[in-house]
């Protein structure tokens, strides 16, 4: 019968087939040596044989005997006796040191540990096709073989499958190598394991084992071996049937007390390819014996075999880990583990000459320590490298001593003593390096190594323990909630740049993280953001504001009211101490020191279509202030109108106040009027208006119970009635200037849209006022946090112009809020003229008006609904030769605030507000009383002592108008002295002692943050405020020049 030869052959009989040749034993030859040894030592302990009367064989035998117990071969033997039992002292202390060293080489200080998520399913938009999970392995394969596998540092991958309370297990990778083959193994991975599923994201992130591994914390770990030879098959993935993941995926849920619970598969190629090597010889060996066997079980076994002997195989150590919260948890941390071997039993192989299973290596089996302190560790780490010195040490001067010291014996324990501390040392650090099991050499005169190495397994029976998991794992493995999308060249920021600003990190196509961001450019085409509230909005505004400060920006936050935590209060953390002098606050809530934001200042009346800008203007005012009620009233329509169009042209700074007195006064309307040169309006207050009833002349009263409703209140009777603005925008933009503008919304109630409609104005004009061109100009970031306190019912032209015409001028928007419907009408605007997006996690009906965005990325509502906050945003950036594309990318942290407050110097000097510039040399000291206070102090006094605010400000009011703008001058030197005074003494501001807190540390930092805001607080207000008492009388002034 003719026999067809097997696919793996071995050296044997010339006439056998090579299927059925029987290879010879690969340890013949050492078994020889052995035996040899051993019987020269029992022919040298034995003493001559006596004579014994027998047959001629037994007289040969004795003769023999005899012979060899007398010289010269008694010598000969009882020398190599005693060199065959020094050679094993030899081989007994170098597989001790090379266990030693081993250890201690085998955990590398660099090591990149990789999340790896594979798409949830019900997010792909096609089924997915599990490939065979094989393949990976038999990828990286190739990209692993490096020197060193035996001796220890040699790269390795440690894929993981962990969990933690309650919450699904997730797959991971660690990556140990030198920086060099670190980033070439990460990138094989990634390229190995995208081949198998496009939708796999594999980034880098903290190693949870790690954070884990607290100080107090019991760990819990065993390493696993097989139960028969390493060349015995296991079952595989295509063997088992179900998803084997799902077995080691439910058994890593943690008991109560448990912290964490871990699988390591540490993994290095074998390169032995070869027939000879000697496990490969016994596997032959066993596949001969099979193929002769009839036993049951047989052919299974051997095509199992075979499979095994004709593929790759990995060294692969298999450990275990439980993590306890503390010592009392160790039992339950000690169930953990079992149930995980139990899981294990799924791979279990049956054969004809038993089963290969999984099994506790070694004794005790179970291995506990509690994770150190950092100062313990580290004295581990000293008593661990003395024990590795001493027993070096310890062990060569013993041997070469010789058995004739006295003193060899205890030199050789404290050497294997001193090794145990190494060993013990290290054993919980390489359980937190996922380190593989050190391999031991070969054995010479011993009869077994001395200790376990890695299993051997193929890449198929390696893919049953970990692969990327299919469909029937639902909910016990966590997916990616999202797909990613990758980001175009264009979107990453290079080194060194500074003309841009990062939004985040992004995954390149070698896996790892790199910046991105858009210009300043390119922020003149708007960047749009919307979130959820908790999902990120004002970490990533905060980022941006940070990285912004150098340049200047304008920020206005629509959360104004939280003191603490808005972005406006974020922001002016990460001021530098330097950069103080660039600052000004608007605050519209301080009313010691008021803000002036007349919205009729800045416009050009005698320009072309100047007074019909005014006229609109104040009807804007009126229309955000009742915006139901207004478009209705035709009548309060016209007398605003009428009012408007009179002040415009007859005042040369014209206020609300002077609106509110033209409507009301008939005498100061009678002045107006005779200056006016509008027919219609004189029309209307000479000829119609003395005409109209009572019943008509109601819209009148209506109009001006709407004034007196902002007149009122100090808050805003200051805010629109200083006839010059305190803060002049157009400076602040073209110098670089940082402007907070924290809008108090829920404090200001009904007013807060217009008080926000005032904030936004005032920068709008100054914006249409920029010096140059489109190309010329600096780009300067307008934020706008909570967009819809500035849009209020969605019909703001304001926001309009600024989305759509605010470009031209070189005003970088950046604008932020929670839905797309709090933008009424300037929905469809904002989403059309937004070149730049960034889409944080939303709900519906949001997720599904962004997603149709963008057809061809394969977006879904389920992407962006489902982004984690911390780890995932999408962003349209734009720039680039071709249309701007979404693509993923990872927020940034919160940046650090700064504490500039430090290292400052204690300060000695006077009171600040003492301090005082000289006097003007203008007024003749004749004009002053002897003896009398300067003028400079008593203007400080009347600012900052303690006065009647009323009484004072009467008394101001009174003062001639020369005299009245010569107190203006003085104080605008005084308040300028001061200001510098504080910018060249910062810490002449004191220090709260009032606050207190049990820590030392935090009560110094929460003082020197409290100095840092007063500060920045008494900058702006030197600068872009008025003293109440001015601003009282200035007003005082303006009322009594009306009437």
């Amino acid at each position: 019968m003719k026999r067809t030869p097997a696919s793996f052959s071995f050296g044997g009989a010339a006439g056998l087939p090579a299927g059925e040749r029987m290879p010879p034993r690969p340890d013949r030859g050492r078994i020889g040596l052995r035996a040899a040894l051993l019987l020269c030592l029992l022919l040298a302990a034995l003493p001559a044989p006596p004579a014994v009367a027998g047959s001629h064989s037994w007289a040969l035998l004795h003769a023999g005997l005899a012979w060899l117990s007398l010289p010269p071969a008694a010598p000969i033997i009882a020398a190599a006796g005693l060199g065959g039992a020094a050679l094993l002292a030899i081989e007994l202390v170098f597989n001790a040191s090379w266990l030693v060293l081993a250890e201690a080489r085998r955990t590398p200080a660099a090591q990149t540990y990789l999340r790896i998520r594979s798409l949830r399913p019900q997010s792909r938009k096609t089924a997915h096709t599990a490939a065979d999970p094989a393949e990976l392995w038999r990828s990286l394969h190739a990209a692993l073989q490096q020197p060193g596998r035996v001796s220890g540092p040699a790269p390795w991958v440690a894929f993981t499958l962990h969990a933690q309370p309650d919450e699904p297990a997730a797959l991971g990778a660690l990556v140990a190598a030198g920086a060099a083959p670190r980033q070439s193994l990460r990138r094989a991975l990634t390229s190995a394991l995208l081949a198998l599923d496009a939708e796999v994201i594999v980034d880098e992130a903290a190693d949870p084992l790690a954070a884990a591994l607290q100080p107090g914390r019991l760990a819990c770990w065993c390493e696993l071996a097989l139960s028969r030879p390493p060349h015995a098959p296991i079952r595989t993935p295509d063997t088992i049937g179900a998803e084997s993941l799902g077995a080691l995926a439910a058994a890593l849920r943690t008991p109560p007390g448990v912290a964490y619970t871990e699988i390591q598969i540490i993994a290095r190629p074998r390169p032995d390819r070869d027939a000879a090597t000697p496990w490969r010889v016994w596997a032959g060996r066993r596949l001969v014996a099979l193929r002769r066997a009839q036993a049951a079980g047989a052919a299974a076994e051997a095509q199992a075999l075979e499979a095994k002997l004709s593929a790759d195989c990995y060294d692969v150590s298999v450990r275990l880990v439980a993590v306890a919260r503390d010592r009392a948890h160790t039992p339950a941390a000690r169930a953990a583990l079992r149930e995980l071997c139990s899981a294990f039993g799924q791979f279990q192989a049956r054969g004809a000459a038993g089963v290969q299973q999984f099994r506790p290596a070694g004794w005790p089996g179970t291995h506990t320590a509690v994770v150190p302190s950092a100062a313990q560790a580290r004295r581990r780490r000293l008593l661990g490298r003395a024990g590795l010195v001493l027993a070096i040490g310890a062990g060569t001067f013993g041997l070469w001593a010789g058995p004739g010291l006295a003193a060899a014996p205890a030199l050789v324990a404290l050497a294997a003593l001193a090794g145990g501390l190494r060993l013990a040392e290290t054993r919980l650090a390489h359980a937190a390096a996922r380190a593989p099991r050190s391999a031991p050499p070969p054995a010479l005169l011993l009869p077994a190594p001395l200790w376990a190495g890695p299993l051997i397994l193929s890449c198929a029976e390696a893919a049953g323990l970990w692969h990327l998991p299919g469909v029937e794992l639902k909910t016990l493995i966590g997916w990616l909630p999202n797909r990613h999308l990758p980001a175009a060249p264009h979107t990453f920021v290079p080194a060194g740049a500074t003309d841009r600003i990062v939004l985040g990190h992004a995954l390149r196509g070698d896996g790892s993280l790199a910046p991105v961001g858009p210009t300043l450019r390119a922020l003149r085409q708007v960047l749009h953001l919307t979130a959820g509230m908790g999902t990120g909005k004002t970490r990533a505004l905060a980022n941006m504001a940070r990285q912004l400060i150098p340049n200047g920006l304008i920020e206005l936050d629509g959360k104004g009211d939280d003191l603490g935590g808005s972005l406006a209060a974020t922001t002016l953390s990460y001021i530098p101490l330097a950069d103080e002098a660039r600052l000004v606050i608007v605050d519209v809530l301080d009313a010691e020191w008021p803000v002036g934001l007349n919205p009729l200042y800045g416009i050009d009346r005698t320009a072309p279509g100047g007074i019909t800008q005014t006229i609109g203007m104040i009807l804007a005012v009126f229309a955000r202030l009742d915006p139901e009620t207004w478009a209705k009233s035709q009548g309060m329509q016209q007398y605003a109108q009428m009012s408007a169009a009179l002040i415009a042209e007859t005042v040369a700074h014209p206020t609300l106040a002077h609106l509110k007195q033209a409507i009301q006064s008939e005498q100061y309307r009678a002045e107006l009027l005779a200056h006016c040169t509008n027919i219609e309006v004189k029309t209307f207050w000479e000829q119609t208006f003395p005409r109209l009833g009572e019943q008509q002349k109601a819209s009148r009263d209506a109009l001006l119970r709407r004034l007196d409703n902002l007149m009122v209140d100090e808050t805003t009777r200051y805010l629109i009635a200083q006839p010059l603005p305190t803060i002049d925008f157009l400076e602040c933009m073209e110098h670089g200037r940082i402007v907070v503008l924290p809008l108090p919304h829920r404090t200001l109630g009904g007013i807060a849209e217009f008080v926000g409609m005032l904030l936004l104005q005032a920068v709008l004009r100054a914006a249409f006022r920029r010096p140059g061109s489109d190309q010329t100009r600096s780009t300067v970031p307008l934020i706008v946090d909570e967009l819809q306190v500035f849009v209020g019912q969605g019909q703001s032209r304001d926001m309009q112009d600024a989305i759509t015409q605010l470009r031209g001028f070189g005003i970088g928007g950046i604008y932020a809020h929670q839905t797309l419907a709090q933008l009424g009408t300037l929905r469809d605007e904002m989403l059309t003229n937004s070149a730049n997006r960034m889409i944080l996690r939303t709900l519906e009906p949001d997720a599904s008006a962004y997603a149709s965005l963008f057809p061809t990325t394969d977006l879904t509502a389920a992407d962006i609904s489902g982004q984690p906050a911390d780890e995932h945003q999408y962003v349209l950036l734009a720039g680039g030769a071709g249309p701007a594309e979404l693509c993923s990318i990872r927020p940034l942290p919160w940046p650090a605030p700064l504490d500039t407050d430090r290292d400052l110097p204690p300060y000695h000097g006077p009171g600040w507000q003492s301090v005082l510039p000289g006097a003007d040399a203008r007024r003749a000291p004749e004009e002053c009383t002897p003896g009398a206070a300067p003028l400079e102090a008593l203007i400080a006094r009347m600012i900052y002592g303690p006065i009647d605010p009323q009484h004072v400000a009467a008394q101001l009011a009174r003062l001639p108008d020369d005299e009245w703008a010569y107190l203006c001058a003085r104080w605008d030197a005084i308040r300028r002295h001061q200001r510098q005074y504080i910018l060249d003494h910062p810490s002449c501001i004191a220090l709260d002692e009032r606050l207190v807190d049990a820590d030392p540390e935090r009560q110094a930092l929460l003082r020197r943050q409290d100095r840092r805001r007063r500060r920045q607080q008494w900058l702006s207000r030197l600068e872009t405020r008025t003293p109440r008492v001015l601003a009282a009388a200035g007003y005082a002034r303006q009322r009594w020049a009306t009437t």
